[in-house]
């Protein structure tokens, strides 16, 4: 990015926007938002980009994003790594290639995730090939055991769900884990299997 505004001459506005988030869902970030807010009050020109499968996977959200919120703030969307121009209309086959291949890539290795988990569930019956919490697998016979350092936090979520005055994203919350870990937790069956009947 550095390079292409050295080569062309732009001057640097000093306005950086970074996030951490799927390719698929980026559109939705605050960083997201707050770009387009800033480029509808004409606080930058163009938008730099240094590599075009970075900026989105999803091919609806790419058009949408240049041809009813850039383009319209006039601000021109230049994929660095390609040296593509949103506003070059001898690019604009390029860029929904681009965008498409961005998207076809992403949904095809999130088929290949899904794929593996699920392999490693049916042959351990375990989330993601990891052994549930408060329990580990030991080699060589990697059976199933108790983690006698974790096994109490397990049996507390287990006990304060069960109470059924808490939700599974105030359970989480207590215990810092992440909400769907715990859900997938209270559902597993080679972890369910070993608890009394008053926590499940």
């Amino acid at each position: 990015m550095d390079r292409f505004a050295e080569r062309y001459g732009l001057v640097d506005s000093g306005i950086v926007y970074s996030v951490a988030q799927s390719g698929r869902t980026v559109w939705r970030s605050t960083t997201m938002a707050e770009m387009l807010a800033a480029a509808r009050t004409g606080s930058f020109d163009v938008l730099l980009t240094g590599y075009f499968d970075r900026w989105q996977r999803n091919l609806r959200r790419t058009l949408e994003l240049v041809e009813d919120a850039l383009h319209p703030s006039g601000v021109t969307w230049v994929m660095c790594d390609r040296r593509l121009l949103s506003s070059d209309p001898q690019g604009w086959d390029q860029m929904v290639t681009e965008a498409h291949e961005a998207e076809r890539y992403s949904r095809r290795l999130g088929e290949r995730i899904t794929d593996g988990y699920a392999a490693k569930f049916r042959h351990l019956a375990d989330p993601g090939g990891h052994a549930p919490l408060g329990f580990v697998r030991s080699p060589p016979s990697h059976v199933l055991s108790v983690d006698t350092d974790r096994i109490g936090v397990a049996v507390r979520i287990f006990e304060q769900y069960a109470s059924g005055t808490r939700s599974i994203e105030e359970v989480a919350g207590e215990f810092d884990l992440n909400d769907r870990r715990v859900n997938d937790m209270l559902k597993i069956r080679s972890t369910t299997a070993g608890w009394p009947e008053r926590v499940k």
